[in-house]
């Protein structure tokens, strides 16, 4: 007994020490954007290397506000909230771990111009000016904290936000899908879980895996589109394949021919939209379709119809 809980040891240190690098956490050393405040106000500033703190660029269609919130674990995250003033969704956006709020930014205005969208984006515990340090627990209060502000600050209903994560950014969107309703859920190059990247036929998931979304998957009723590179060689795409059997609504997935990992949004962009704006059309269609509230006994997450259950 002694030498299996030696080898669980020795086998969890080991899958920390090679997933961390893998599909853990690289923030930018140094933030891509500043904080200056007027008063007790925050203003969002872009850093660029040799050049003073300058405000980002605005466009007419879209209204941006900059904001603090605290989440359950006490960690207080920045977020942009880029609101299109003919917006049908808001989308979540979650992004990838090598980046911030700076570095996404011009990203994100395009997204939700041609989306015709509103998206609240957010740093994770410890990136930009985030306190915390980031990790499992605290990326899945993180996301939570931005949906309860969408939901119960902006009166957003549930049937209108739409989750969208890239790579480490697919973990806390079917966290929160798989235990709260959404309108659907855009995931590119997700992982099936962290360990399955070095354990591609792993059956079930160990005591130390993470980012199981695989675990989650059957939990999530809301509509899922999948979007993964056919040369993505950091996740590669049997997991995303891998996925799709196990939603409750999986649509046609896309999978990007030639793309690897970090390629999608720049080679293969207006694809991209037209592919979402197609999803999200879908959704809409749905949602015009049915009452809301039949809806949402169709499509609350398992977890939740379960507790429901229970309380009754």
């Amino acid at each position: 007994n002694i030498d299996k809980v030696l080898l669980c040891v020795h086998s969890y240190l080991w899958v920390q020490r090679y997933l961390n690098p893998k599909c853990g956490f690289l923030s930018p050393k140094s933030p891509t954007y500043s904080v200056h405040y007027t008063e007790e106000t925050p203003n969002f500033y872009l850093v660029t290397k040799g050049k003073e703190d300058h405000l980002p660029p605005e466009l007419p269609w879209l209204q941006i506000s900059f904001l603090f919130l605290t989440t359950s674990r006490r960690n207080r995250i920045p977020a942009l909230y880029v609101q299109h003033t003919s917006s049908n969704f808001t989308v979540i956006f979650s992004h990838g771990n090598s980046t911030d709020l700076g570095g996404i930014y011009n990203y994100i205005l395009d997204f939700a111009t041609f989306l015709g969208v509103s998206v609240l984006v957010y740093d994770y515990s410890g990136y930009g000016y985030a306190t915390g340090k980031p990790s499992e627990k605290n990326i899945f209060a993180d996301i939570r904290a931005v949906y309860d502000y969408a939901l119960k600050e902006l009166g957003i209903p549930w049937n209108k936000v739409v989750l969208y994560g890239h790579s480490i950014g697919t973990a806390c969107s079917c966290d929160l899908a798989s235990e709260m309703p959404v309108g659907g859920i855009v995931l590119q190059s997700p992982m099936a879980s962290g360990y399955r990247i070095i354990a591609s036929r792993l059956q079930k998931s160990p005591w130390f895996d993470i980012f199981r979304n695989i675990d989650k998957a059957p939990n999530i009723r809301a509509p899922v589109f999948l979007i993964h590179g056919t040369d993505d060689t950091d996740i590669p795409i049997e997991h995303s394949e891998s996925l799709l059997k196990n939603f409750y609504m999986p649509c046609e997935p896309w999978w990007v021919q030639g793309a690897n990992h970090e390629n999608i949004e720049t080679e293969f962009r207006r694809e991209l939209y037209e592919r979402v704006k197609k999803f999200l059309g879908v959704l809409e269609g749905l949602y015009n379709l049915f009452p809301i509230d039949s809806l949402l006994k169709e499509l609350a997450p398992c977890e939740m119809s379960t507790t429901k259950t229970k309380d009754n």
